[in-house]
């Protein structure tokens, strides 16, 4: 909860709804408080002296605690209370509670409680009560309570605190608390988080104290140190020496063995700037923070967490939630305008990278060669990010599907972050008294969320349809089986309005209920882990009470199985050993005793069979750095950079020694590098420095024989939007290769003055010579309209080098083609002529027929006109083996907070709309209306609008209004006139499948390659099984600041089944890891061996080996395909050969000779075959 952000540099959501009356069946039934007797309220009235605007921490709420106090066999419920006293009701069974709490010792009164900790602390059989306090200046009034159950005699309640006799009567400003053994000696520690907001620092101001080993906002961490003799334990605090040293505003806490060692470690989410910690467990009693190491990102305003495996691959994965809003309108009201300042400052300061959304940390297994973890947030894929002001993720399989589902509590009784309200008040607070200021604050009163899991991890929101649509104030949330009747229950404690209770109705799926009864010290077994397996499902549960926001669910576990009816166990206890159940019968309770089942030693699980890719130090380790340009400060209302997109690489043969070199263009202030081959398969930066202009933003490149001289020449592109249209900086590079010597005669040739992207060479008329096709990318300062593309044909001879511009031999098709990305020169319908596949932003995959050297654009008939996107490269290759060309094109992907569809497409509309003379581009996107119905809204806020039209800031006088109005309020029917419109209808990555008779069939790749924006890619039979695959690298950290940077990928492998399927591996199974900010990707030969090389935006480059050593076969200038032949005329395979393919990248034209091959066929660009014997 972020009160004094301004949010700046934020976007998105909320969700409007009230409750239906509705006879249709939902999953869960609310029980009124009069039939359950839980009445329990968190009333939180405010005043002149005690409000939000004094106590920014006023309504953080309380927890609850689901457990069986009275072993009566019916879990009964705890509430702590803020400004309320704590209440405890016994369970009587039918839904029926009894408020025992008076008699029991309970209450508290005079505290402010907050998380609440189930525990057995003395390990007599009976559950006792650890509460963290805050808030109260007097230490006296905040130091935290232990509750001991005394053992309920008659049936009776009674607890006694002692907090100070055990050790943990801390008095820092405590939020929550979780036990678990973290030292592994069988009993129970504890850790606790802090949040002090009573101190004078504004927690929004950046510092570089991180470490502040004193202060209440640091966490602690107590040993349990039992003393001989004694009747229970002693805890002593442990933090400074375990490394527990991170401030923060903690408040979320998670217990959980992420790396799967053996070992907890220990998860925090923080408010404000404070960075979430990931204490991984050193196994010497100290922890070390990994979470600027693990994860790419984290939620600025970070409140509840729960960890659990989301996807059941049996890795965890992590949730944590913030404020994001889903409407329109909460969006517009929340979020400040753009501020890229934010990004500056957290690598100034050392913060990570924050943002206001949840996120969904899918945990990618380790690094290669490594044993640190890698995590993607895939919240925005998955559907969950935008939950308004969320504090309690749950996790548990409440429709008993064997998936995993959330439910999210939200609502605040005073938006203190309202836009409006902000400006309010920074204009008069000096005028208005108080209490007339708190009437003006907006309340966020509206329905929790429930998020069905359809399986790895992807989610349907069954708000509705689960009945859990009723508008609150909720905080802490717990499930257990409160009739046990093998599903669970949820209670869900609320500010300023009775507490929830509802009843799980399911009646499908199967299930199992699992007590474990641990060693003594650990008689509920903390810390233990489950993994079953059926016939249709397999999961992974570790045990761990303490999840969402400061509260405990039951002990007892349940496990949905779906449709399978039995299911085999294999329990591994907390000291290692394990327990195997094979062959249980669904739906009944299982009780399981470590001291009666038989156990045998843990066994480590086997290393992963060899990864296709390894690691390669063929690539120098400096960072390319690209100096940062603000794009926004010009055009502000762009979704992303256009001055970020490079570098790329081209690799050829520049010296003439037969072996591969590779060139990376340098950006503007740098000039490229060309790294040159040993004999001994390093690289060497060339002696000879590339003579172009270092002021040039260079981006692609291609290495081709434009002379037929017998040497590869270098044609360089110059792009980027940090100059003005037409600068000389932008005019594109010529260097001609004379024995390894370049001559930079660009000047000569008149070649193309635009900011252009990728370049691509063939021979498009079948002359004998190389022609290019060179892409305009964008019209800098003019964004979106179309830029021109251009054909240069190659009439050099005797009388010199010459490139002529040939767009005629496209009809014009060429001209204002649009922003072209990528291109390949491919025979898509096998008639010897090559043909050019073009991708773009906000374009068409568009198909250039070769009509005996004249270019005829495709349309409608193609069937690929209407999937447009924001493309961003292409390859092909005979990915179902039909013999004809195929093409796989990387697009934004989808895990995105904009989405779109053919029926709700993103749309930009350009214009000068305030006759100002500059162009205004004003991109539309669906979002929910306060109805709850998707309608079209301007993607941008008030304050950010105002930056490129004035005019509306006398349009719309406040956030409130334009958080209403739909885009005809914004532009009218005049407005529109004349205005150039531009449409995305799918961000999908996708396969293109060719059907023949020039008709193709688009179809979305898997999951994990929708996970970013991918740029390079290459086709090829990397694993050497027949099949062709496919390898990309993506992410973008160039995107809008406010949906943040998109750095989901780590590089990913396609394993190709050779009738265009495919099946992601992971980053143990591929060995391929490239987590940074990638743009190229090109294929090498390094001596024999096959390698890959790919680039990273400021950051280093990559390579990676693949396949055992092969034989490289050179092809001559103008050949275009090869063909393998082994025994008996056996096909061994085609492959077609490329001048570029794949985000500015070009890959070597050499081809790997099979194991077995006894002869190449050799095809040219006219069409003649040679047939060379392969000796």
């Amino acid at each position: 909860m972020n009160l004094r952000m301004t949010l700046a540099g934020c976007c998105l959501l909320a969700l409007f709804s009230c409750q239906k009356n509705s006879k249709e069946k939902t999953l869960f039934r609310m029980i009124s408080p009069e039939k359950s007797g839980v009445v329990f309220n968190n009333l939180i009235p405010d005043n002149d002296t005690f409000n939000i605007l004094s106590y920014e921490y006023i309504y953080n709420g309380g927890g609850v605690a689901i457990a069986d106090f009275d072993n009566d066999g019916l879990s009964d419920l705890f509430f702590s209370g803020n400004l309320a006293d704590n209440k405890l009701y016994q369970n009587k069974g039918g839904f029926h509670f009894e408020d025992v709490s008076s008699a029991c010792g309970i209450t508290a009164p005079g505290y402010w409680c907050s998380g609440v900790a189930v525990v057995d602390i003395n390990q007599d059989g009976y559950k006792d009560l650890y509460i963290c306090t805050n808030t109260y200046k007097e230490p006296a009034r905040r130091r935290n309570l232990l509750f001991v159950n005394k053992m309920p005699q008659a049936g009776k309640l009674e607890f006694e605190e002692l907090a100070a006799e055990y050790g943990i009567a801390d008095t820092s400003y405590s939020t929550n608390s979780a036990f678990f053994d973290y030292d592994n000696d069988g009993d129970l520690d504890l850790f606790i988080i802090n949040n002090n907001m009573q101190e004078s620092r504004n927690p929004t101001v950046y510092t570089h104290e991180k470490h502040l080993l004193t202060s209440d906002r640091v966490d602690k961490l107590y040993r349990n140190d039992w003393p001989e003799g004694a009747a229970h334990p002693v805890y002593t605090d442990v933090s400074r020496e375990a490394g527990i040293t991170f401030e923060g505003y903690s408040l979320g806490l998670n217990i959980c063995d992420l790396n799967q060692d053996g070992w907890k470690d220990i998860y925090v989410t923080n408010d404000f700037l404070s960075n979430d910690l990931m204490y991984i467990n050193n196994q010497d009693g100290t922890f070390t923070n990994k979470a600027s190491a693990y994860l790419k990102h984290t939620g600025l305003s970070a409140m509840g967490n729960d960890i659990a495996d989301l996807n059941n691959d049996g890795l965890p994965d992590i949730v944590a939630l913030d404020m994001l809003p889903e409407s329109n309108y909460r969006k517009k009201t929340l979020l400040g305008p753009t501020n890229y300042t934010t990004f500056l400052y957290n690598e100034r300061y050392g913060y990570m990278e924050q943002y206001i959304r949840n996120v969904l940390q899918v945990n990618q297994g380790k690094r290669p060669n490594s044993d640190d973890l890698v995590f993607s947030d895939e919240a925005m894929l998955a559907g969950i990010e935008a939950t308004d002001w969320s504090w309690a993720p749950v996790i548990a399989d409440f429709d008993r599907d064997g998936n995993r589902d959330l439910i999210i509590t939200n609502g605040f009784p005073k938006d203190i972050t309202d836009r409006d309200f902000m400006d309010y008040q920074s204009n008069n607070h000096a005028y208005v008294e108080q209490h007339k200021m708190l009437t003006m604050i907006p309340e966020v009163k509206i329905a929790n969320y429930a998020y069905r899991n359809t399986g790895t991890a992807q989610f349907e929101n069954v708000t509705e349809r689960w009945g859990l649509n009723a508008p609150s104030f909720s905080n802490g949330a717990a499930y257990g089986d409160l009739d046990n009747d093998g599903d669970l229950d949820l209670v869900v404690n609320n500010i300023n309005d009775a507490a929830f209770l509802y009843e799980n109705t399911v009646d499908t799926g199967n299930y199992l209920r699992i007590e474990l009864i641990g060693k003594p010290n650990n008689r509920d077994a903390i810390g233990a882990t489950i993994s079953y397996e059926g016939q249709h499902i397999r999961g992974f549960y570790e045990h761990t009470i303490y999840r969402g926001y400061l509260s405990s669910m039951d002990t007892r576990i349940l496990i949905g199985l779906g449709r399978d009816s039995v299911a085999n166990l294999a329990i591994t206890w907390p000291d290692g050993k394990v327990t195997s159940l094979p062959g249980q019968k669904a739906n009944q309770l299982l009780s399981i005793d470590y001291q009666r089942v038989e156990k045998e030693e843990g066994i480590k699980a086997p290393l992963a069979a060899g990864a296709i890719f390894s690691p390669a130090a063929i690539v120098p380790g400096d960072k390319i750095e690209d100096p940062d340009y603000i794009d926004y400060n010009y055009e502000p209302l762009l979704l992303h950079k256009l001055s970020q997109f490079g570098p790329g690489i081209a690799v050829g043969d520049a010296n003439g020694d037969q072996l591969d070199d590779y060139y990376i263009p340098g950006p503007s202030r740098k000039k490229g590098k060309l790294y040159l081959q040993t004999p001994g398969g390093g690289f060497r930066l060339s002696a000879d420095e590339m003579p172009v202009d270092p002021e040039q933003e260079e981006l692609g490149a291609v290495f081709f024989d434009v002379d037929n001289d017998g040497d590869l020449d270098l044609y360089i592109t110059c792009g980027s939007n940090q100059f003005p249209k037409s600068d000389r900086r932008y005019g594109d590079i010529l260097l001609v290769n004379d024995k390894g010597h370049f001559t930079n005669i660009s000047g000569q040739l008149g070649l193309p003055n635009l900011s252009s992207g990728c370049v691509r060479a063939a021979d498009m008329d079948l002359d004998g010579d190389i022609d290019l096709f060179v892409s305009g990318r964008v019209l800098p300062g003019e964004y979106p309209l179309p830029a021109s593309s251009y054909l240069l044909e190659n009439k050099s001879g005797p009388d010199g080098i010459r490139l002529e511009p040939a767009n005629s031999r496209a009809g014009g098709a060429l001209e204002n083609l649009g922003m072209v990305c990528d291109a390949i020169w491919s025979d898509y319908n096998s008639d010897g002529w090559p043909d050019l596949a073009v991708v773009g932003e906000w374009m068409p995959l568009t198909i250039f027929k070769n009509e005996k050297g004249q270019l005829k654009k495709l349309g409608n008939e193609t069937g690929l006109e209407n999937y447009t996107g924001w493309w961003n490269s292409i390859a092909a290759a005979d990915f179902d083996q039909d013999g004809d060309m195929d093409y796989v094109a990387t697009n934004f992907g989808e895990n995105s907070s904009i989405r779109t569809s053919p029926e709700r497409p993103v749309e930009i509309y350009a214009k000068d709309f305030d006759d100002n003379g500059s162009l205004d581009a004003i991109p539309f996107v669906y979002f929910k209306n306060q109805q709850g119905q998707l309608q079209k809204y301007s993607f941008h806020g008030r304050a950010d609008l105002a930056k490129e039209m004035n005019k509306v800031k006398k349009m719309f006088t406040t956030h409130h209004q334009i958080g209403l109005v739909p885009m005809d309020s914004i532009l009218s029917k005049e407005d529109l006139k004349g205005a150039y419109v531009l449409k995305a209808t799918t961000f999908k990555t996708s396969y293109i499948e060719n059907l023949g008779n020039g008709k193709f069939r688009v179809s979305p790749l898997p999951l994990a390659a929708q996970a970013a924006p991918a740029f390079g890619i290459l086709a090829d039979d990397f694993d050497s099984d027949g099949f062709i695959d496919i390898l990309m690298v993506g992410n973008d950290h160039g995107v809008q600041p406010t949906l943040g940077r998109m750095d989901a990928m780590n590089g990913l492998f396609l394993k190709g089944d050779g009738a265009g399927h495919f099946k992601a591996l992971s980053i143990a199974e591929s060995g391929f890891y490239v987590p940074g900010n990638a743009k190229a990707l090109a294929s090498i030969f390094v001596g024999n061996q096959r390698a890959v090389i790919t680039t990273q935006n400021n950051d280093v480059l990559l390579a990676f080996r693949y396949g055992p050593t092969a034989r490289p076969f050179t092809p001559e200038r103008d050949d275009i395909k090869v063909s393998f032949i082994g025994n008996n005329e056996e096909d061994m395979g085609t492959q077609a050969l490329y001048y570029g393919n794949g985000f500015l990248s070009q890959s070597t034209r050499k081809v790997a000779v099979p194991e077995g091959a006894k002869k190449v066929v050799v095809t040219k660009y006219n069409g003649k075959n040679r047939s060379i014997d392969m000796k």
